[in-house]
């Protein structure tokens, strides 16, 4: 091989000499590469992009880093190819857009969809960031720029694992009935804790998904979940509130025995449910959800409104956790997002009180009432309301 050096064909090994000669008085260029790796799994995304154009040596360390980051988050988000475009949101503006299209039969990987894997793992990151609704904690004071790269590298993340539909008009008990569904869903992909729209009019009824595991019988359980509908948002009538209904978030009850106090309990059934209706200002709604096991308490923080209101509101719920049978968290797609191609719901579950703590504060600042007390506050009594 040669490479093309001022206008001069040069050795390629003199090129790599001239590159080790940089790289050589390091301490790292006595460990073999297997050690490199272990030592670069340590490194932030942008320090991997740095490492990679170091030098030769340097540079298939990052891609073996990059490529194993890129193959354990698999599953996670939608399928290739990637696609850098524009759009118009709902006031007519344009706007850079960066999605996965889940039409390929594989996830993103090198080089099908990038020439190398660090490139790869950057978009990965990329759209986890917006998808997940990670931009709070990655901007402004105090920014978490790993946020995105330790929730990529969890053992365990929220997963959807089961699928139900109202029964028909003759056997439904109640409004909340629900039956299980095993599809086919056409347009409609389901992976981890996303389900994306890859055709229009995917879903002639609403599906609700469920997560793969009950919600435990003790603690709390703090998820973030986020509806992006492209093109949503803008001026609309209040008076079609059913149209600009995006989904649902809520809790679903499975195992209930029906009993003489209840006789046509059906054996799964919305416990509790909360509709998101399109924002005004923005194409997405984030509803951030608190349940509380032991206070019995489900506690919606969304910024969904059928009035030109923006601001984050919190809707709480008792939730009857010792009634027969399971509870799971449980979301859904409603006709105005599901007919609508690359629409995503996302679920991710907040890792800490330190997280949920700074997605308050988010809540708080987005909001024109919603304002969190001093610690010192809080401890003598709730903060007086507005005037």
């Amino acid at each position: 091989r040669v490479f093309r050096c001022r206008r001069r064909l040069v050795p390629s090994d003199v090129v790599e000499y001239k590159r080790a000669r940089r790289f050589g008085s390091s301490p790292l260029n006595v460990l073999p590469e297997d050690g490199l790796v272990a030592i670069a799994g340590y490194l932030s995304g942008a320090e991997l992009r740095s490492l990679f154009q170091t030098c030769s040596a340097l540079c298939r360390v990052a891609e073996r880093v990059a490529r194993d980051r890129s193959v354990a988050s698999a599953g996670l988000l939608p399928a290739g190819p990637i696609v850098e475009t524009k759009r118009k949101d709902g006031f007519g503006q344009s706007r850079d857009w960066l999605y996965f299209e889940g039409t390929a039969g594989h996830d993103v990987r090198a080089p099908d969809d990038q020439k190398v894997w660090v490139g790869v793992h950057h978009f990965i990151q990329k759209v986890t960031r917006d998808v997940f609704y990670f931009d709070f904690q990655m901007s402004g004071p105090g920014a978490d720029d790993t946020a995105v790269e330790r929730f990529l590298q969890r053992e365990s993340r929220f997963a959807f694992g089961g699928a139900y539909v109202r029964p028909g008009r003759a056997e439904a008990r109640t409004l909340d009935h629900l039956v299980p569904y095993a599809g086919p869903t056409p347009g409609l992909v389901v992976r981890g804790g996303t389900v994306h729209v890859t055709e229009s009019n995917a879903l002639a009824t609403p599906v609700a998904m469920t997560s793969d595991v009950p919600l435990p019988p003790a603690g709390r359980v703090r998820l973030i979940v986020r509806i992006f509908v492209p093109g949503s948002g803008g001026p609309r009538p209040t008076r079609d509130v059913e149209h600009y209904k995006l989904g649902s978030v809520g809790l679903v009850r499975t195992g209930q025995v029906p009993s003489e106090s209840a006789p046509l309990a059906p054996p799964v059934q919305w416990a509790v449910r909360s509709d998101l209706v399109e924002n005004w200002l923005k194409e997405d709604v984030v509803a951030g959800v608190d349940y509380d096991a032991g206070a019995g308490t489900l506690v919606v923080h969304s910024n969904s409104h059928t009035s030109r209101l923006t601001r984050f509101q919190a809707h709480t719920t008792q939730v009857d956790a010792g009634a027969p049978g399971e509870l799971y968290l449980a979301a859904q797609l409603l006709p105005k997002a599901a007919g609508t191609v690359q629409s995503i719901l996302s679920v991710r579950e907040v890792a800490d009180d330190a997280e949920w703590s700074r997605f308050l504060d988010h809540v708080a600042l987005e909001g024109t009432h919603l304002v969190r007390p001093a610690p010192a506050a809080a401890a003598a009594g709730p903060a007086p309301g507005p005037p």
